[in-house]
């Protein structure tokens, strides 16, 4: 495991410098998209724990390899269809709670505080949580979509990264309507010249990891 990826996996009592350390950030996407921490109390014990789920194995087998964890990748049963759940035991939760992760059914939820490395974690997070697509314009011509999920101070705070990083425009999240809470949103790019400029920063080398299925899928898009 490197030393930029210690800093998650408590070790030890020492944790001087903690702060300071770069993270890996395309793992730091995956934390943010998928993790939630589980506490179980047993008879003599609390099993603590930060867990990971998603249909697809793929992000599961990369934090696995980065922070080089003993944990199985388990395959369940879920709403009739298989899901991948791994298990991160001694994760330091209170650096990942000073970086601002808060739970995914949050009322609020942060943008890490993190000045480098915007590109991989943003990267990760868009291919959990997004969905590229086309939508039609004046019922005639076909333009290609972006539509991003999350929360909706989430959202609020990464099209503000993006708009800084890309030069995009500041986009407003539209809250979900189906949602009770109001807390859920999506935030929508259209613009061809903003969405060639996305795809130009997320895969310009060098990338630590990604994800081909959405590689392809954006670059399909592109080229429609």
């Amino acid at each position: 495991m490197s030393d930029t990826m210690k800093a998650l996996v408590y070790r030890g009592p020492e944790k001087i410098g903690l702060r300071d350390q770069q993270l890996n950030a395309y793992v730091l996407g995956i934390l943010w998209a998928l993790g939630s921490y589980e506490e179980h109390a047993g008879t003599k014990t609390i099993s603590r724990y930060f867990q990971l789920r998603h249909c697809r194995p793929y992000f599961l087998q990369v934090v696995k390899q980065e922070l080089a964890l003993q944990s199985k990748i388990r395959i369940v049963q879920h709403n009739g269809k298989p899901q991948y759940r791994l298990n991160i035991y001694g994760i330091d939760i209170e650096y990942l709670n000073w970086l601002g992760w808060q739970a995914r059914q949050a009322a609020e939820r942060n943008y890490p505080a993190m000045s480098i490395g915007h590109r991989d974690f943003i990267l990760a997070y868009l291919e959990i949580h997004s969905k590229l697509d086309t939508t039609t314009v004046l019922k005639r011509y076909k333009r290609p979509r972006l539509r991003i999920y999350g929360n909706m101070l989430f959202l609020t705070e990464l099209t503000k990264v993006l708009a800084a990083e890309v030069c995009t425009g500041i986009k407003k999240p539209q809250q979900v309507k189906n949602r009770q809470s109001g807390i859920s949103g999506t935030l929508f790019y259209q613009s061809l010249r903003e969405l060639h400029a996305l795809f130009k920063y997320f895969y310009n080398l060098p990338l630590s990891h990604f994800d081909r299925e959405y590689y392809e899928k954006f670059s399909g898009l592109l080229r429609q």
